[in-house]
């Protein structure tokens, strides 16, 4: 009986726990969302209280609640009733969602708040660079600046990850002057040679060759889709591939 107890017991705090981190990953991505929106539009990015992009009133605090604000106003603005934009809650389920699968992946430790920053980083970039084809240096060199003699100091990047940046970085250089210098064409940019130096830090030299097929695999795919869907030329249509190196590195890391 006391061990049924004991086990009714943990499952409650493991289920507060997931919940509580589920809800701290939906604030994350409400302010990252609010952040990328306004990096994107080029304003000020901490300067200034929420409002609504089509009639500037100033959103009160219920107003900014994760998702369920969303829900409540049935995704339209109090105010003037015009459509609130989809890209806010999914960022928002987004980010929970990593956080749980890191937490689930790594715990309540010391990991677990290295790699959900990581984590966050990463699908920040991706999204940056799905809205704008570009990924800004903070989130590619700054980054690995950061992480490398930070993960090294906490034993959690190796030798070994590190070695694994700097290939993935010399490989992914040498297409980008491959394609510019020898084709002609700007056809990968440097800032995506840039993210691999961050993202190699989460991988081991023998899992390199499987994460380029998954990258370059899915972004081929999508181009594919994109010719069908929408009759666009695979040859010079531009795609981000900042995501799709994103979620390779993710899908290693998780699975």
């Amino acid at each position: 009986q006391n061990v049924e107890n004991n086990n009714i017991s943990n499952k409650k705090t493991n289920m507060i726990f997931y919940f509580l981190i589920f809800a701290a990953g939906l604030a994350s991505g409400s302010f990252y969302a609010c952040c990328i929106a306004r990096f994107c539009a080029k304003s000020p990015i901490f300067t200034k209280r929420s409002k609504c992009p089509a009639c500037c009133g100033t959103l009160k605090w219920y107003q900014l609640i994760p998702i369920i604000s969303f829900l409540m106003q049935k995704g339209h603005c109090s105010f003037c009733r015009g459509k609130i934009s989809f890209f806010y809650p999914f960022t928002e389920f987004l980010f929970g969602t990593a956080s749980l699968l890191t937490y689930l992946k790594f715990g309540l430790t010391p990991e677990f708040a290295f790699y959900c920053f990581a984590v966050h980083i990463i699908l920040i970039a991706g999204i940056i660079d799905c809205r704008l084809l570009i990924i800004p240096d903070l989130l590619t060199v700054y980054s690995f600046l950061l992480f490398m003699p930070l993960g090294y100091w906490l034993t959690f990047v190796s030798p070994e990850n590190i070695l694994s940046s700097f290939i993935c970085f010399a490989v992914l250089y040498l297409c980008h002057a491959y394609f510019l210098h020898i084709r002609k064409l700007d056809a990968l940019g440097l800032g995506d040679v840039k993210f691999v130096l961050f993202l190699g830090l989460f991988l081991l030299p023998r899992e390199i060759p499987l994460f380029f097929m998954i990258a370059s695999g899915s972004a081929l795919c999508y181009s594919i889709f994109l010719h069908f869907k929408y009759k666009t030329d695979l040859h010079t249509t531009k795609i981000p591939f900042g995501p799709f190196l994103g979620f390779a590195a993710l899908f290693i890391l998780f699975l």
